[in-house]
């Protein structure tokens, strides 16, 4: 019988999907998701009876799964299933319509993953501190509340620790291009370019004219800002 057939015992009621030279069997879930019904073949028992069992047909990658009676819905990906909270949930654009209901021995045979990431360019907070991130590019970034308010910037979403802590950190986010800084405790000042902290001597501070413009920021703000070359002129 071919790989991938699907087949069903002439008296038996359950149906299986033929992996290599082994049986795996459709749950309900699985059985409607793979729509094996379009595809069923009934064959004589023996043909089941002489095939090896090999446990379960999985949900597809992708799909979203949840146990009968839980609220908790996951990402079923990587082979693992990835718990999500409501925001993720959001965040990715789910639909409950979308997901598939399956047995408590059914959700213990898959393995448990971490949580999903968020979808590219997602600004959101730490529901605990109230620290404010972008994610992209595969990384989180901070963002200070001074450059939060420069760049008129709010989160769409409320992340918990299980969400944030397994991002790779990014760079910080750095305030505008031709920004002027200063630490409150250094006494270097900086312009911002090219997503760079450019140090400037004080000649070029005053032939640049840029008395009046200096924002002042926590120094370890400053101090974690990527740094270009120092600026003479």
């Amino acid at each position: 019988t071919q790989n991938g057939a699907v087949l069903k015992g002439a008296t038996q009621q359950a149906v299986y999907l033929v992996s290599g030279d082994k049986l795996k069997l459709f749950t309900y879930a699985t059985y409607l998701q793979y729509e094996a019904a379009k595809t069923l073949q009934v064959v004589p028992d023996s043909t089941i009876n002489n095939y090896a069992k090999d446990g379960l047909v999985l949900p597809k990658p992708g799909s979203l799964i949840k146990q009968f009676g839980s609220p908790t819905v996951y990402l079923y990906e990587d082979n693992k299933k990835k718990p999500m909270d409501a925001e993720i949930f959001r965040n990715r654009g789910f639909a409950l319509a979308s997901v598939y209901e399956l047995t408590q021995t059914e959700m213990d045979a898959l393995p448990l993953g971490p949580f999903p990431i968020p979808v590219n360019d997602t600004y959101f907070k730490d529901k605990k501190t109230g620290q404010l991130y972008i994610y992209k590019d595969g990384k989180k970034s901070t963002i200070s509340a001074f450059v939060a308010g420069q760049r008129k910037i709010t989160p769409d979403f409320s992340f918990g620790e299980d969400t944030i802590n397994a991002l790779p950190d990014g760079a910080a986010m750095l305030p505008r291009e031709g920004t002027v800084i200063k630490g409150d405790k250094g006494a270097d000042v900086y312009i911002i370019n090219a997503n760079l902290a450019f140090p400037l001597t004080y000649e070029a501070f005053l032939a640049r004219g840029l008395g009046g413009q200096v924002s002042f920021l926590p120094q370890a703000e400053v101090d974690s800002y990527p740094k270009g070359s120092v600026l003479t002129k």
